[in-house]
């Protein structure tokens, strides 16, 4: 698992306040964003705030990411933007020997649920 934690303090009130966190891959692509539970429209008075985000564990295929950080204001203007503000590189597991040695496509492997019924 994987979990980030913001902290940050605002020395003024915003009334319209959205941090978002753009993940890149290996190359630099952006592989996907996320941001805070609609946190845009939330005033957001003087003091400090914690943000944690979690990711499951094996969301990312492995290899080495990084995201950048945008605060924006008032909807529309960019407030911060800050380009790698972190860098991390997963490993792979041990692998039994016989195993599979490959690796899978893309940059995240997210695990959804699947179901199988027998119809004949």
């Amino acid at each position: 698992e994987l979990e980030l934690v913001m902290r940050y303090r605002l020395t003024q009130d915003y009334p319209q306040l959205h941090l978002t966190l753009h993940f890149k891959d290996e190359q630099g692509s952006k592989i996907f964003s996320t941001s805070g539970s609609n946190q845009i429209d939330l005033n957001h008075p003087q003091g400090e705030y914690e943000q944690i985000c979690s990711l499951p564990a094996d969301f990312f295929n492995w290899g080495t990411f990084s995201l950048d950080l945008y605060v924006i204001k008032d909807r529309s203007n960019l407030f911060v933007g800050e380009d790698s503000i972190l860098q991390f590189t997963l490993a792979n597991t041990s692998i039994e020997y016989g195993g599979w040695m490959g690796k899978e496509p893309g940059a995240i492997r997210p695990q959804f649920s699947y179901t199988e019924t027998k119809i004949l």
